[in-house]
């Protein structure tokens, strides 16, 4: 695998890759330095959405440092959605003794690299909700798997009329993830999940899977995957002519994948939660976030060709920066006082909302609305709904 150097960068900072032997020396051990590593599927299933975060965290270290003053040193790693390769680097990360590690993304990569940072007592913030819980080293930037993938479609799905809903599911840790919250979500919103299927990681024919759920007549298919899996479900749909509305998952919402799927929306429509990342410009006024997605998302389109963002981009922007103002506060860049600076923070906003961590709270994002989209044949997004993310489940004839 090659390596990456470690960059001193300055206002405009530059990741690259370069080729360097086993004997190059490791980061300088000086507990004041702030030393961030990061890793990014840059091949693999995932790339497209770890070239889209590598982009983000390039950004996003310069912009801290603007903003705090103080001088960050990076490096950045292909995990290859590999959860050996996650490993590896993790262990390189803290013989280096990094301050903090970003990343990795997928569930499946993250829970073994976090019990190494958390053996070590270093900082790791996962680019997903999916940990069921976190730990004294682990820290996420986002709500609660169970709310973000569960709560939020079935409260959506439930003001909609959609009762009966299938979900069809990648057979891996992400996509049981999703299946398991929408199964555990739907009975508070009187839901019912009449078809549950699975399908392998990168597979392009769902006719038997899809030709399943159409015959349980579902109101709505959750489309429980990341990334592209999304356009083969569309597909399928549209070659058995289903006309059924599609919930996105989470992981499959962004600006690529619109456009992918552009030619194949059912006739229901494709919908997806949103962060004000994805559409700055329809960002209801007085939400959190709000202003800084939009200095966020002009940067990156200026740095990336007229590239635009999405949601996960904006979990790194925001991890960075949490970092670089706990680093500030702390006065120091080790592992320990970073992590309990961090666990500070409280009323911090950026660019994905307010954040408040605790001891007892390493779930920093605190929000208190959802903006739903739904996908346009012009391959964007136009905001929906807002749903209260304090909403009790309304009572339902069809509940249990």
């Amino acid at each position: 695998m090659s390596r990456i150097a470690l960059l001193a960068v300055g206002a405009s900072v530059v990741v690259g890759a370069v080729g360097c032997s086993a004997g190059q020396p490791s980061a300088q051990k000086d507990e004041n330095s702030v030393y961030i590593g990061a890793m990014f599927d840059l091949t693999g299933p995932f790339a497209p959405v770890g070239t889209a975060e590598r982009q983000a965290f390039t950004l996003a270290v310069a912009q801290a440092e603007r903003d705090t003053g103080i001088r960050l040193r990076t490096r950045v790693e292909d995990s290859r959605t590999s959860p050996d390769t996650a490993v590896k680097i993790t262990r390189e990360y803290l013989r280096d003794k990094v301050s903090a590690i970003v990343g990795p993304t997928p569930t499946q990569l993250c829970d073994p690299a976090h019990r190494l940072s958390d053996a070590a007592r270093t900082p790791m913030f996962c680019i997903t909700p999916f940990p069921e819980s976190t730990t004294p080293s682990l820290f996420l930037v986002d709500a609660p798997r169970v709310t973000l993938v569960g709560d939020v479609p079935a409260q959506f799905m439930q003001k909609r009329g959609w009762r009966r809903v299938a979900c069809i599911y990648t057979a891996d840790a992400g996509g049981k993830g999703y299946a398991d919250a929408i199964s555990r979500a739907a009975p508070r919103y009187g839901l019912e999940v009449v078809a549950s299927e699975s399908f392998q990681q990168g597979d392009t024919d769902l006719t038997a899977q899809l030709t399943k759920i159409r015959a349980a007549k579902p109101d709505v298919v959750y489309s429980c995957s990341s990334g592209a899996n999304l356009i083969a479900v569309l597909k399928g749909m549209a070659q058995l002519r289903m006309p059924q509305p599609v919930f996105a998952g989470h992981a499959s919402v962004n600006y690529d994948l619109a456009h992918l799927a552009a030619s194949n929306l059912p006739e229901g429509g494709v919908y997806s939660d949103a962060s004000p990342v994805l559409i700055p410009d329809q960002v209801p006024s007085g939400m959190a976030g709000a202003a800084k997605a939009k200095q966020f998302v002009d940067a990156y389109v200026k740095a990336n060709g007229g590239k635009r963002p999405d949601t996960v981009a904006g979990y790194v922007a925001d991890t960075v920066a949490l970092i670089a103002q706990a680093a500030k506060a702390a006065g120091k860049g080790d592992p320990k006082s970073l992590a309990r600076r961090i666990e500070k923070t409280c009323g911090y906003e950026g660019v994905l909302g307010r954040y408040c961590f605790s001891p007892d709270n390493h779930r920093g994002l605190a929000s208190e609305s959802n903006m739903i989209v739904r996908w346009t044949p012009a391959g964007s997004f136009r905001l929906t709904e807002v749903l209260s993310a304090r909403q009790t489940p309304a009572p339902s004839p069809s509940a249990g």
